[in-house]
C-alpha cells in the first residue's frame, strides 16, 4: 500500500524518485517527506503507473509548482522514446518546469560522490556498478544486466541461490540447510512453491525479500547459506573491482540495505574488495539513489550528470 514517513518538513520545489523492483521512493527536497508505493517489474507500462503513482502521492501534501523532477530507475525503459514519453508524462503529472529521468545507478553515484570521479557500487533486487568521472569524460557500467542475464550477488540472486538450496536439500539434491525452514516460514510449504512463484506477478521482488533471511541463517552459522554469501560477497566484489580497473580510480561507495556497513555481507564484501584491489578506499557512508536523485533535483552538482539522463522540459 502507498504511503508516505515525514522526515522533516521544508520548503522545497524539487522531487526525488528512485525507482527500484521492491518499492518506488519519491522525496521532495533533500531532508523531507518520504513518499513510497510498490515497486515496478521491468516494462515501460509497469514502470510508469509506479512512477507516476509516487508523484501522484507527492503532489496530494506538497501542492506547487516543481523546478525539477529527478527519476533514477532500475527499470528505465530501454527505447529511447519510452523514456522521453515517461519524462513528458511526469512533466505534467509533476507540474515540473524540466524532468530527469535515468539509471538508478547514475543516481546512486550522485549520492555517493557528488560528481567526483569514483566507482558506485549499488546493491538492491538487482547489483550494478557504476564507474564515472565526468572530468575525463569516462563512464560506464558493469553488471546490472537484469534478473535472467545477471546482477550477481543482488538481493534477487541470494534469494533465487537459497530457494534452490532449500529444494535441493528437501528432495536429497543437495546438503542439509537450514535455509528450508527459513523459506517455509517466509513463502509456505517447499512442496509446490516453485509452482506458486512462477504464477506470481512480482515473482523477483518475492525471491529477493529472501536475501534477508539468507543473511540471518549465515549469521546462525549455517554452512550453506554461509557459503551463499561468500559467493555473494566474491561476484560483487570482483563487478567493483572491473569498474575500478576501468575508471583508474580506487575509490568505491557501496549502497543499498542488503549491504549496510556491519551485516554480514558487508564485511565479506570489504575483505573481498580490498584484496582484489590493494589500497582501494571505501567511503564509509555512501548516500543512496534516492540521495542522489534529490541532490540533482535540488541542483547540487547536477551538471556533470546531466548528459547521463533524457530530460525533458515542460513548454507553455
Amino acid at each position: 500500500m502507498p504511503h508516505s514517513t515525514t522526515v522533516r518538513g521544508s520548503s522545497v520545489r524539487s522531487l526525488g524518485i528512485d525507482g527500484g523492483q521492491s518499492e518506488v521512493r519519491a522525496r521532495c527536497g533533500t531532508d523531507g517527506t518520504v513518499f513510497t508505493v510498490p515497486g515496478a517489474r521491468r516494462g515501460a507500462d509497469d514502470t510508469t503507473t509506479a512512477v507516476l503513482e509516487v508523484v501522484a502521492l507527492a503532489r496530494t501534501e506538497v501542492p506547487g509548482p516543481l523546478a525539477r523532477v529527478v527519476a533514477g530507475l532500475t527499470t528505465l525503459p530501454a527505447v529511447a522514446s519510452e523514456r522521453i514519453e515517461l519524462a513528458r508524462r511526469l512533466v505534467d503529472v509533476a507540474g515540473a518546469n524540466e524532468v530527469w529521468v535515468g539509471d538508478d545507478a547514475v543516481t546512486s553515484h550522485a549520492g555517493a560522490f557528488a560528481g567526483a570521479p569514483g566507482v558506485v557500487l549499488a546493491v538492491g533486487t538487482g547489483a550494478v556498478a557504476l564507474a564515472f568521472d565526468p572530468d575525463r569524460g569516462r563512464v560506464r557500467t558493469f553488471d546490472g544486466a537484469g534478473a535472467l542475464l545477471g546482477d550477481e550477488g543482488g538481493a534477487f540472486w541470494i534469494g533465487r541461490h537459497a530457494i534452490r538450496a532449500a529444494l535441493a536439500a528437501d528432495e536429497g539434491r543437495g546438503p542439509a540447510t537450514a535455509l528450508g525452514a527459513a523459506v517455509v516460514d517466509a513463502l509456505g510449504p517447499l512442496d509446490g512453491l516453485a509452482a506458486r512463484l512462477h504464477e506470481q506477478p512480482r515473482a523477483v521482488d518475492s525471491i529477493a525479500r529472501i536475501a534477508p533471511i539468507a543473511l540471518d541463517v549465515a549469521e546462525g552459522g549455517d554452512t550453506v547459506a554461509t557459503r551463499l554469501l561468500d559467493d555473494a560477497a566474491d561476484r560483487l566484489a570482483t563487478t567493483a573491482a572491473a569498474a575500478v580497473r576501468f575508471l583508474g580510480v580506487a575509490v568505491v561507495g557501496i549502497t543499498g540495505r542488503v549491504v549496510e556497513n556491519g551485516g554480514p555481507l558487508r564485511s565479506r564484501l570489504d575483505a573481498r574488495l580490498r584484496s582484489l584491489v590493494p589500497g582501494v578506499s571505501v567511503l564509509e557512508s555512501a548516500g543512496s539513489s534516492l540521495d542522489g536523485a534529490c541532490r540533482l533535483a535540488s541542483g547540487d552538482h547536477a551538471d556533470p550528470y546531466r548528459p547521463l539522463f533524457t530530460i525533458v522540459r515542460c513548454t507553455p
